[in-house]
């Protein structure tokens, strides 16, 4: 189960920051650039996924995405241009793609294929959990206890892989 439990804390994480991610980097390059930073990181992010499926070692692939996300998180609240957010967006859109496509074949061998569907409940409960979290904490104590969350989320993610 540890491979669910990554997953959810992860992703409530990752959706607390980026629950503020759009504002900030709105405010710092425009909204019209967000949209196209947005876009840009999708398509390398689809492109991570199709490379992750053919490499092996997937728990320790999730684990050092998990960390490396924790590292690059915090940089959210220094971008001022666009390639500063291009580079951002697509470094923790890859980095979540390898994290959760990794945690994902770890989790389907663990169980030899049953219960899949266990682990997308795992990440989207996660998601409505960190959207909410994210909101509340950002609206009442500001970004940086969001920022921490993230971090704190993806690290413990990782150690569950260990």
């Amino acid at each position: 189960h540890r491979p669910l439990l990554a997953a959810f804390i992860a992703a409530t994480g990752s959706e607390a920051l980026f629950v503020l991610v759009p504002s900030l980097l709105s405010g710092s390059i425009g909204r019209g650039s967000t949209v196209l930073v947005y876009g840009l990181s999708s398509i390398a992010s689809s492109v991570a996924l199709v490379v992750t499926a053919r490499l092996p070692g997937r728990r320790a692939l999730a684990a050092l995405a998990a960390v490396a996300r924790a590292a690059v998180i915090p940089s959210a609240l220094y971008v001022t241009g666009v390639a500063e957010a291009t580079l951002y967006l697509m470094s923790t859109a890859v980095l979540f793609s390898v994290f959760n496509t990794s945690g994902y074949d770890v989790y389907v061998n663990s169980t030899a294929g049953e219960r899949t569907f266990l682990y997308g409940v795992a990440v989207e409960l996660g998601t409505a959990v960190g959207s909410a979290l994210g909101g509340l904490l950002a609206s009442y104590y500001g970004v940086w206890p969001v920022v921490a969350l993230a971090v704190v989320g993806h690290v413990l993610a990782s150690l569950l892989y260990a």
